[in-house]
């Protein structure tokens, strides 16, 4: 089992519900599918949340390894070249949840308010220490990827999204600057169609 990436090293994959709901949700992820225990280095425009279930596994994002412990999470920004491995070549099991920013685009002022902020001036990726803010943050994202499945699952991952980037958006470090009123509508909400992952394939991580 491997990663599909393109020649850039985007990576390829399926939205888990819809081709048009940008959520890809993997409930039980391990790494001993993988050569070496190490997946391919890509990177992609969603935003990524893994939290760990069992074990532990190190992401290395834009070349600085994280290690991720059991009951952590890690926040990975968009479009950061990032890979996860075992160093010891122990299993280990998480959760793992990309999320398209353009489902966070509710409106122009939530969008430069609180979107654009994040992707443009936050760290490329947050470990997420099970105690405190973040420890609810692992929680929320653990209910999403269970909430996913069933026909009125893509609603309430919608919602439950709002709360998860509440979360991550008060205890991030971000510049104290006001956004300005003229900011252009964020590229990663403008662009984004379905028609752009059609031929999109992912294995399961």
């Amino acid at each position: 089992m491997q990663l599909k990436v393109r020649s850039d090293q985007s990576e390829q994959f399926e939205y888990t519900s819809a081709a048009d709901f940008p959520v890809y949700a993997n409930p039980d992820g391990t790494l001993s599918g993988f050569p070496n225990y190490t997946t391919l280095a890509h990177w992609h425009d969603d935003l990524e949340f893994t939290v760990m279930l069992s074990g532990q596994k190190v992401c290395c994002v834009n070349g600085t390894p994280v290690t991720i412990q059991e009951g952590d999470g890690l926040f990975v920004n968009t479009r950061q070249l990032h890979y996860d491995f075992s160093p010891n070549k122990a299993d280990c099991r998480y959760i793992c949840l990309l999320v398209h920013p353009m489902l966070l685009c509710a409106s122009p002022y939530v969008e430069r308010t609180f979107i654009e902020p994040v992707l443009k001036n936050a760290p490329p990726f947050l470990l997420l220490e099970k105690s405190g803010w973040a420890g609810k943050l692992c929680q929320l994202l653990l209910e999403a990827v269970q909430s996913l499945q069933g026909p009125a699952g893509p609603l309430r991952v919608q919602a439950m999204l709002w709360g998860i980037w509440e979360e991550l958006y008060t205890h991030l470090p971000l510049p104290t600057s006001a956004p300005s009123p003229a900011a252009s509508i964020c590229t990663h909400c403008r662009a984004w169609s379905p028609s752009c992952k059609k031929t999109t394939r992912r294995r399961w991580r």
